[in-house]
């Protein structure tokens, strides 16, 4: 669900929140041997990047949380609460802190082929005064052959904003908005026959509505070229079609399988929406185990907008290293590997190069406009049975440094 200043509490820079209560569309979790109390504290995570990235950030919980009992016979069913502090820093919002409180259950307790459903709310506030909340719910429905994914946010998020185009971004010009939002999305995916299967995987296929309301006010200089006053106070109504394939082996720390996103949206003024744009987001990752305990990961992203689109839901360069939101246009490609490795005990490491840009049109994208990245960072296990991590991450772009603390991988 890109949009990132409509949208909750992704605004640029490797933001804030969302809930991560166990591996996502977990057809290889289910014969994982963890259980509920391995995740303590966090079983519930917030995962600020995947907010930043106009995505729900909300994942599966594993599907062993409610599971059989070792004599073979069906656990406490009745579901469980979880509460999580999290502390985060992020190059927009500085640091901040996020509270996160929810329930895992199943809808119906006799479902043996769903992992389990969750509910969650969550409240974060940051140095730079942004503060906002997110409530959303993940439902697996008979025997996960439905997946229903719901999130309402609102929230108030102070960001530079530099203008559209690499151009804009080099000179180094800004302006300071706030942005006050209210958004409500569903997702509805349905596991298609067993003959559609690609390579053996299940796929997922359905529709999706968002609406959102954000007003956004000019705290500091005036807009630059290329973008109208009538852009501040916005109304979207988009409608929209997800296709997914998922073989990942777990999705805190995946070591195999990968992960492929094809999402469409339009947005329309003959359905209310202030504006009319359509957006195409498509995404592949990859991950394997070189030798023990270290993994190569590997994503490759495309965003491409075109009509009418409002500044706040252009293409953004994402790699680590920017400032997120400073280069922005009309579309993004990215290309980004890691190596991530186990050091000692709880402790890991990784280090990580990409190539990205943005620009008009495709006809734009040259070489002498390709944005590197590269960095390295730390991470520390917080749970037994599956691999939840915080992380720390220093990363150098073209122009300069920039610090990351927050939990769950980069991708």
């Amino acid at each position: 669900m890109p949009m990132w200043a409509a949208r909750g509490i992704f605004v640029s820079g490797s933001i804030l929140l969302l809930i991560c209560v166990g591996p996502a569309l977990a057809e290889e979790t289910a014969g994982s041997e963890g259980r509920a109390e391995d995740f303590g504290l966090f079983r519930s995570t917030i995962d600020m990047d995947a907010l930043e990235r106009g995505e729900s950030g909300l994942q599966d919980p594993p599907s062993d949380v409610l599971g059989d009992d070792e004599t073979g016979g069906p656990e406490d069913r009745r579901g469980e609460p979880f509460v999580a502090p999290i502390p985060f820093r992020s190059p927009t919002l500085g640091w901040g802190g996020a509270l996160v409180g929810g329930y895992i259950f199943r809808i119906d307790p006799e479902d043996r082929g769903s992992p389990p459903s969750s509910v969650a709310l969550a409240g974060f506030g940051s140095e730079n005064k942004s503060f906002g909340g997110v409530l959303t719910g993940l439902f697996h429905i008979s025997e996960d052959l439905w997946r229903v994914t719901s999130v309402f946010n609102a929230n108030r998020i102070n960001y530079d904003f530099y203008g559209i185009g690499s151009e804009a971004a080099d000179r180094g010009d800004k302006i300071e908005i706030q942005a006050d939002t209210l958004m409500g999305s569903l997702e509805v995916l349905r596991r298609l026959p067993e003959q559609l299967k690609i390579f053996g995987v299940p796929i997922f296929l359905g529709p999706s509505v968002e609406v959102s309301r954000t007003e956004n006010s000019v705290s500091k200089g005036v807009l630059p070229p290329g973008v109208s006053s009538s852009e501040l106070d916005e109304t979207r109504i988009g409608f929209g079609i997800h296709l997914q394939r998922d073989s990942r082996d777990e999705s805190f720390f995946p070591m195999a399988g990968s992960l492929s996103d094809l999402d469409f949206k339009f947005f329309d003024s003959g359905i209310g929406s202030d504006f009319s744009y359509r957006v195409w987001d498509v995404s592949y990752r990859r991950y394997d185990e070189l030798w023990k305990d270290g993994v190569l990961a590997f994503r490759v992203f495309g965003r491409f907008t075109e009509g009418n689109t409002p500044f706040s839901d252009l293409s953004q360069h994402d790699l680590r290293g920017y400032e997120p939101g400073r280069y922005q246009d009309a579309i993004h490609l990215a290309g980004e590997i890691e190596l991530r490795q186990h050091l000692y005990k709880r402790l890991a490491g990784t280090v990580f190069a990409g190539l990205g840009q943005v620009a008009p049109a495709i006809d734009d994208l040259s070489d002498d406009r390709l944005l590197w990245s590269a960095g390295f960072g730390l991470r520390f296990r917080l749970t037994e049975q599956n691999r939840m991590n915080y992380r720390a991450d220093a990363a150098w772009g073209r122009d300069g440094f920039e610090f990351y603390f927050s939990l769950t991988e980069a991708f």
